[in-house]
């Protein structure tokens, strides 16, 4: 998917991974949405491994 973030400390111009001319499948870089969350969530001051069950 894509996702486009601004403020709170995110890095400006930053693209992760690729996708294949359609978008259906990651073709490098894969990056799992726990870890964009965990990114979010320590650009925001939180522990995300003190969320987690």
């Amino acid at each position: 998917f894509t996702m486009w973030m601004a403020g709170g400390g995110a890095k400006p111009g930053i693209s992760l991974g690729q996708t294949d001319e359609l978008g259906f499948h990651v073709t490098e870089d894969p990056v799992h949405v726990h870890d964009l969350q965990a990114t979010v969530l320590q650009l925001m001051g939180i522990d995300h491994t003190r969320l987690s069950f």
